[in-house]
């Protein structure tokens, strides 16, 4: 597939970032571009398959363009598995404070942050940890969306929730990868 030019890969970008379909008008707002343009772009994703019009959602094929690889079983199953105790995500609530609660995998993570102290989330979340650590996984897309928080200004539970449904999110589409096909008789 050819390279995306600045405009399209801004597009895409945006509707990545908002992790939801997006209107034509709430595109041009993010963008700053003149209707005319965002939607003669949009025209082009969508022909080549970089994006769906239901809502404007970006496609597996539009994420790979803007740098996260697709998800296939491999992936999944690297991301999914079980770490050594050595490379678990150790939480602490600040610098030299550990706590006694540590993830091996991106499920128990997952369950140890809807319970573990809001002062370890904030911490972890402000200075990148969460996202090196899933990203050490091999999960590109969803380090980069935990990078993204950084930039919130969310706190306790709003917090927690939003990491959460994130973490949750991601293990449903990455497990689905692993079922086996359905077999059409």
């Amino acid at each position: 597939m050819k390279r995306l030019g600045k405009t399209k890969k801004n597009i895409l970008q945006s509707i990545w970032e908002d992790d939801k379909p997006l209107t034509l008008s709430e595109l041009v707002d993010k963008t700053q571009l003149t209707i005319r343009t965002v939607r003669r772009h949009l025209n082009d994703l969508e022909k080549t398959g970089l994006l769906k019009k239901s809502g404007y959602s970006i496609t597996s094929e539009g994420k790979n363009m803007i740098g996260f690889p697709p998800i296939t079983a491999q992936l999944a199953q690297k991301v999914l598995q079980k770490t050594s105790p050595r490379e678990a995500f150790h939480f602490y609530t600040d610098y030299g404070k550990p706590l006694a609660t540590s993830s091996a995998s991106l499920e128990d993570f997952c369950k140890k942050t809807s319970q573990i102290n809001i002062k370890s989330l904030e911490y972890h979340i402000q200075n990148g940890h969460f996202a090196a650590w899933i990203k050490f996984l091999g999960d590109s897309e969803l380090a980069e969306r935990f990078n993204q928080m950084r930039n919130t200004l969310r706190t306790g539970q709003a917090l927690r929730s939003t990491i959460y449904a994130l973490i949750t999110q991601r293990f449903d589409e990455l497990a689905d990868e692993l079922k086996p096909a359905e077999s059409v008789e």
